[in-house]
């Protein structure tokens, strides 16, 4: 997908320029759109690293972003285990006959 690619070159770029502040800018945007795209462990990994490099700035509002995006993680884990444990319909008709 295009956009995760230019964010994947704009992560690399600030790496390499130091700029601490928007790297865990960078890493919750890809969380978010890790999180469209169903990738949950993948944007959990972004957030986990964003929330460390903004709590290290001392950025409560980046730590805040974050942990948001940890939490949509979570949400996207739970459903994902519920709705693989829900029987399906025709197995619960089935039962019934």
């Amino acid at each position: 997908d295009e956009s995760a690619e230019l964010l994947e070159r704009a992560l690399t770029m600030i790496r390499r320029i130091g700029d601490r502040d928007d790297e865990f800018r960078i890493l919750t945007d890809m969380a978010r759109q890790k999180i469209a795209c169903g990738e949950a462990e993948a944007a959990r990994e972004c957030a986990l690293a964003a929330r460390e490099i903004a709590a290290s700035l001392k950025n409560r509002q980046g730590v805040r972003e974050a942990e948001i995006e940890l939490a949509r993680c979570d949400d996207m884990r739970l459903f994902a285990a519920i709705t693989k444990a829900s029987p399906d319909p025709q197995e619960l008709s089935a039962r019934a006959l």
